[in-house]
C-alpha cells in the first residue's frame, strides 16, 4: 500500500470498556445484496461468530413483494446454515429509503424546533410528519444531521424479520453504523478523540461517506459513484468520478463548519485481491489532498475457521467466480450488530 497509508490493524483487538458478551445479529441489506453477522468479545478481543450473505437475483425488482419473499428465505437460510448464538437482530434501514438531511438550529428549542425540521423534511419528501420516522442528531457549532425514513416503507422491512422468525432488537442506520464500526476498530487512540475523520465505504454502484469527531456524525453523504465493474475499467474511469463527489463533500463540510478541517481518511477495505481496489483508494487520498487509512474488518476480528465462518475468500472470490469487484467490506453489518 506504501507509506501513503497508515497501517494500524489489529488481529486482536483489545477493547477493555466491552463486557464479555454476545452482539446481537447485524443485518445489512445493501441495494446489491443480504449480509449478516454476529460478532462476540472474548477475553478482550471480538471474535466472529458467525455470518453469510446472498446477492440479490438481478430479476428482483428490491421492494417488491418478490424481493419480500426472497428476503424471508435468504434470511432464514442463512441463520439456520450458521453457527449464530441468537435471534436478536439489529438491522438498517435500506440507503436509497433514508432522508439524510443537514440543519443549521438557529436557537430554537422543543416543538418550534421540531416544527422546523418537519417543514424542512416535508418539502425534501413531500409527506407529512406523522408519515415518516424523524430522528435528529446533535453535531457542531448549532448544526444538527436529520434522519426520516418512510413508515410504511420500515413496517414492510419490520415484516421480513418477523417472517423470518427474528427478534429485531432496533433499527439502525448507515451514518451511525459506519462511525461506529470505525471508533470500535480504527479510532481507539487518544489522539483519535478529537480528530474529524472522513470514513468512507466504496460498493459497486455507489459510495457511503461519513465524517466524525469520534462518536459523534458531523456530516454523511449518500455517493451515486462506486466500483462499477473495477476489473474492466480504467483507474481513472473508476476513481474521477468518486473524487469530484468526495471534494464536493468535502467543500460543502467546510461551509458547514468554517474552520474545522477534516483530519484524514479511512477506507474500508474488503481485503480483495484486485489491485484495483487499493490503487482507487491511493487515487482518490492523493485527490481528496488527505493522509488516509485503510480499514480491513475482516483482520480487526478473530476468526476461527475461516470456511466455518460464512466469510468466502477473496482469493476464491476473485478468482473463481470471476468477479470484477472487490467484495463486501462486512464494515456496516458489524457496525451495525456492535451498536
Amino acid at each position: 500500500m506504501g507509506a501513503f497509508f497508515k497501517t494500524g490493524f489489529l488481529k486482536f483487538i483489545m477493547l477493555s470498556y466491552f463486557n464479555k458478551r454476545t452482539f446481537p445479529i447485524g443485518v445489512d441489506i445493501s441495494s446489491d445484496g443480504l449480509y449478516v453477522s454476529q460478532l462476540s468479545v472474548q477475553k478482550g478481543a471480538v471474535h466472529l461468530i458467525a455470518s453469510g450473505s446472498r446477492k440479490f437475483p438481478a430479476d428482483l425488482i428490491v421492494g417488491s413483494e418478490q424481493w419480500q419473499q426472497w428476503a424471508i428465505r435468504s434470511l432464514k437460510e442463512i441463520c439456520q446454515k450458521g453457527n449464530f448464538k441468537s435471534r436478536k437482530v439489529i438491522s438498517s434501514i435500506p440507503p436509497k429509503e433514508l432522508v439524510v438531511e443537514h440543519m443549521k438550529n438557529n436557537g430554537l428549542t422543543g416543538q418550534q424546533l421540531q416544527d422546523q425540521i418537519n417543514n424542512k423534511i416535508k418539502y425534501m419528501t413531500g409527506l407529512n410528519a406523522d408519515k415518516l420516522m424523524i430522528k435528529h442528531l446533535e453535531a457542531e457549532d448549532g448544526n444538527f444531521i436529520v434522519l426520516a425514513a418512510d413508515k410504511e416503507k420500515v413496517d414492510r422491512y419490520l415484516e421480513i424479520y418477523e417472517k423470518a422468525d427474528l427478534e429485531i432488537v432496533s433499527i439502525g442506520v448507515w451514518p451511525a453504523a459506519m462511525v461506529n464500526c470505525y471508533i470500535k476498530f480504527f479510532g481507539r487512540r487518544q489522539s483519535d478523540l478529537n480528530s474529524v475523520v472522513m470514513v468512507v465505504d466504496v460498493k459497486s454502484d455507489h459510495t457511503f461517506v461519513s465524517i466524525c469527531k469520534h462518536n459523534r456524525i458531523l456530516f454523511a453523504r449518500y455517493l451515486s459513484a462506486g466500483f462499477c465493474n473495477a476489473q474492466n475499467s480504467s483507474l481513472e474511469k473508476i476513481a474521477d468520478p468518486l473524487s469530484e463527489q468526495m471534494l464536493t463533500c468535502k467543500k460543502l463540510f467546510s461551509s458547514i463548519y468554517g474552520d474545522l478541517k477534516i483530519d484524514r481518511l479511512v477506507f474500508f477495505s474488503s481485503g480483495s485481491t484486485l489491485d484495483i481496489e487499493q490503487e482507487v483508494f491511493i487515487k482518490l487520498a492523493k485527490d481528496i489532498q488527505l493522509p488516509a487509512q485503510l480499514g480491513n474488518c475482516l483482520t480487526a476480528v478473530n476468526i476461527k475457521k475461516l470456511e466455518y465462518s460464512g466469510i468466502e475468500r477473496r482469493s476464491e472470490k476473485a478468482s473463481d467466480n470471476n468477479s470484477s469487484e472487490p467484495g463486501y467490506s462486512w464494515a456496516m453489518s458489524f457496525g451495525l450488530g456492535l451498536s
